[in-house]
C-alpha cells in the first residue's frame, strides 16, 4: 500500500492532518474521522497519523484514548496553538531550530524555564515564524470588546483612564475581554465584562451606567502575551458613562495617565498594549483626550497611593523642606 507520508505532497498532507485535530473543548474524534476530513479517506492516512501521534505525544500536546477506536484531541487551549503553528512550519518548510553545530548551552536555568511551559515554546515558534520568515498568518482569532472609563482623581491635574492588570499577560489593559461562543454581539460581551471586572460596584446596565460605541472593527495582529500565538484581534471600543459618584476598584485596577497609555509603559515600568490605544486615539476626531469624563465626581485616593504615583515629586519636596529647616537652624546657631 502506498503511504501518504512518502508522497511528494506529504508536507501538505501532514499539515492538513494536524489542522484537523480537534480543540481541547471539542469532542475527541477517531483517526478515521480525521482522515476523512483531512485527506478524503485516503487509505494510508491512518498509518501516517499513528506515526504522527507518537511524535506529538513527545510534546504532550494531544490526548489519546485507546477504546474501540483510537480517538484524539488537543490537550489544552495552548496545545491547539502549538499544533496550528507546527502545521504552518511543516507546510511552508520553516525551520524552528538551526545551527546545530554551535556548542554551549548558556544559562541552563533559563532554558529549563522555557521548556517547563508549553506557551513559551509556542511563543518562540511564533516569534521566529513572523520575524524571520515573515509569515504573518494568524493561528488564533479573537473578537474583543473594551471600554474607556475616564475620570478625574485626587493627585492628578488631568483626567486619567481605568485599566486592569492581567497577570497572565503581565500588562495593564482596558476593562473588557474576549467574546464567548454563546455571545452574539460586542455589546453583550462588554456588559458581561463590566460585571465581571468591576464586581465591587454591582452596576446595572441602563440604570447605573451607559455604554456608547466609539470605534469598531479595529484590527491588530500581534503575538499574544497570554498564549504566545500570533493572533488577529478585532476590537469594538465603548465609552462608559457611570451615574454613581464613586467607583470602587479592586487590587488589580489602576488609574493611568494618557501619557502612560500612549507610551506603552506605566510610570513603574509595566507594559500597556498601546497599539490599540493609538488606534483609538487616531480614529476619534478629538482623540481619547477629547472624551468626556465617565464619572462627574473627583475620585479620591489614599495619600500613600498619591505618594507612590508621584514619588519623585514627593522626594523633591521633602528634600526642599529639609534644606529649608537646616538653613534656618544654621542661621540661628551661627
Amino acid at each position: 500500500m502506498l503511504n501518504t507520508c512518502h508522497k511528494s505532497n506529504r508536507t501538505e498532507n501532514i499539515s492538513k492532518i494536524i489542522e484537523n485535530i480537534p480543540r481541547s473543548d471539542d469532542d475527541a474524534v477517531s483517526l478515521e474521522n480525521i482522515c476523512s476530513s483531512a485527506l478524503n479517506n485516503n487509505p494510508s492516512c491512518k498509518y501516517c497519523l499513528q506515526t504522527l501521534i507518537a511524535f506529538l505525544q513527545v510534546f504532550d500536546v494531544v490526548s489519546v484514548k485507546n477504546n474501540t477506536d483510537i480517538t484524539i484531541k488537543a490537550k489544552s487551549q495552548s496545545a491547539i496553538y502549538f499544533l496550528r503553528s507546527l502545521a504552518l512550519y511543516i507546510r511552508n518548510n520553516h525551520k524552528f531550530s538551526t545551527n546545530w553545530d554551535r556548542r554551549g548551552v548558556g544559562d541552563i536555568k533559563s532554558i529549563d524555564h522555557i521548556l517547563s511551559t508549553g506557551t513559551h515554546i509556542v511563543y518562540l515558534m511564533e516569534k521566529r515564524r513572523t520575524e524571520e520568515y515573515k509569515d504573518y498568518t494568524p493561528i488564533r482569532k479573537e473578537i474583543v470588546s473594551q471600554v474607556i472609563i475616564k475620570a478625574r482623581i485626587r493627585g492628578y491635574r488631568k483626567s486619567v483612564y481605568l485599566m486592569q492588570y492581567d497577570s497572565n499577560a503581565h500588562q495593564y489593559q482596558l476593562i473588557g475581554g474576549r467574546r464567548r461562543s454563546t455571545e452574539n454581539d460586542p455589546l453583550t460581551v462588554m456588559k458581561r465584562e463590566f460585571r465581571e471586572e468591576l464586581p465591587l460596584n454591582q452596576l446595572r446596565y441602563g440604570i447605573d451606567y451607559e455604554l456608547k460605541e466609539i470605534a469598531k472593527d479595529l484590527k491588530i495582529k500581534k503575538l499574544s502575551r497570554t498564549f504566545g500565538a500570533y493572533t488577529e484581534y478585532n476590537f469594538t471600543i465603548y465609552h462608559a458613562t457611570i451615574k454613581n459618584n464613586k467607583l470602587a476598584l479592586g487590587p488589580n485596577d489602576k488609574w493611568i495617565s494618557l501619557n502612560e497609555l500612549l507610551s506603552g509603559k506605566t510610570n513603574d515600568d509595566v507594559n500597556i498594549p498601546n497599539e490599540i490605544i493609538c488606534k483609538i486615539d487616531d480614529v476619534l476626531g478629538s482623540g481619547i483626550e477629547g472624551l468626556k469624563d465617565s464619572i462627574n465626581e473627583i475620585q479620591k485616593r489614599k495619600i500613600i497611593e498619591i505618594i507612590k504615583a508621584r514619588i519623585f515629586e514627593v522626594v523633591g519636596i521633602a528634600i526642599g523642606i529639609i534644606a529649608l529647616i537646616l538653613s534656618i537652624l544654621f542661621y540661628y546657631f551661627e
